[in-house]
């Protein structure tokens, strides 16, 4: 009684070829989507260009405050670009560390060119700091993304130091 193992072993290099070709479309599939990936737009009268070409336009000066509990950053614009929110970022010997985010994107409040915070409402961050504590304050601004709007955090290299008072 012999087997016949000859019509097995074409099957087996058939299937594995077959799998081995759809691992690599998903690898090529995953790969071309985050390439292809849609940016964050913003306008700022000269059409529409890569928001991180607006991180670079913002101009703002912060004055933050600490006490009973709570943190306020105050800005004034002193740019032409919309500031939405801000990031704040302690850094602590060598080390960043997120403190908290506030922003107005879901009202459409923004502090404009020559503005100042809304007042009576800074924005507060819920998380207590104390003096001569070196912080820093990100701005948010707001995109687009086709035709939904989306809160963007500008990097860290645009943002301003402060000190807590």
């Amino acid at each position: 009684m012999g087997e016949n193992k000859r019509g097995l072993s074409p099957i087996i290099a058939t299937s594995l070829l077959i799998l081995l070709a759809m691992v690599l479309a998903v690898i090529i599939f995953f790969w071309a989507r985050s390439v292809i990936s849609e940016k964050v737009q913003k306008d700022l009268g000269g059409g529409e260009r890569n928001i991180d070409d607006a991180c670079k336009n913002v101009q703002f000066v912060a004055d933050v405050t600490s006490a009973s509990g709570s943190t306020t950053i105050s800005i004034e614009n002193t740019g032409n670009v919309p500031i939405y929110g801000v990031e704040l970022i302690k850094n602590d010997e060598g080390s960043k560390r997120i403190i908290g985010n506030v922003s107005f994107a879901p009202k459409l409040t923004a502090v404009k060119s020559g503005e100042s915070s809304p007042t009576p409402n800074p924005f507060v961050i819920p998380s207590t700091l104390a003096t001569k504590t070196n912080v820093l304050v990100v701005p948010i601004l707001l995109g687009k993304i086709g035709q939904s709007e989306r809160e963007y955090i500008c990097s860290e290299d645009y943002g301003v130091s402060a000190e807590v008072a």
